[in-house]
């Protein structure tokens, strides 16, 4: 099971291995909050902490900035450019 939550400010993205019953979850914290949040996580024994790659957290970021798009065009607040259009630009 994958479950994708996205906000204005924030992007969660859990994953749930059935064979294994585990979890995992990404957060987008602002600096600020995050040395707190990672000390209580620590605290928690059965709480794995994993550190990603820029590259990975650039790919996340560029992956939200893409869904929320898409969100927006169904909601018909902004409009796509076409299959054809995107041909024509290269």
């Amino acid at each position: 099971m994958r479950i994708v939550i996205l906000s204005e400010r924030s992007l969660v993205y859990l994953q749930k291995n059935k064979s294994t019953k585990k979890m995992k979850v990404i957060l987008d914290l602002p600096d600020n909050r995050a040395v707190s949040l990672l000390e209580v996580l620590k605290s928690i024994s059965f709480v794995k902490i994993e550190t990603i790659s820029a590259e990975k957290a650039t790919f996340l970021n560029e992956l939200k900035s893409s869904i929320d798009e898409v969100v927006l065009a169904k909601q018909g607040k902004i409009k796509l450019k076409s299959a054809d259009d995107l041909l024509y630009e290269l």
